[in-house]
C-alpha cells in the first residue's frame, strides 16, 4: 500500500545540502530523487528576476 509522506522542516525552500542536514540523507539520493521525480524543486532566481518584489 502506498501512502502519502509530508515533511515539513520550516523553509519553503532550501538548497540540497540544507535539506540533507535537516532530513539526514546523503546529498547524493537527493539529487538522484530529485532526477527521478520524487522531490520537488524550484529553480533559484534572483531578486533582480523576480516580479513579485
Amino acid at each position: 500500500m502506498n501512502q502519502d509522506l509530508s515533511i515539513n522542516f520550516g523553509a519553503a525552500y532550501m538548497t540540497v545540502e540544507e535539506y540533507a542536514k535537516h532530513s539526514g540523507m546523503k546529498v547524493k539520493t537527493i539529487k538522484d530523487y530529485v532526477l527521478k521525480g520524487y522531490l520537488p524543486v524550484r529553480k533559484k532566481t534572483s531578486p533582480a528576476n523576480d516580479q513579485s518584489f
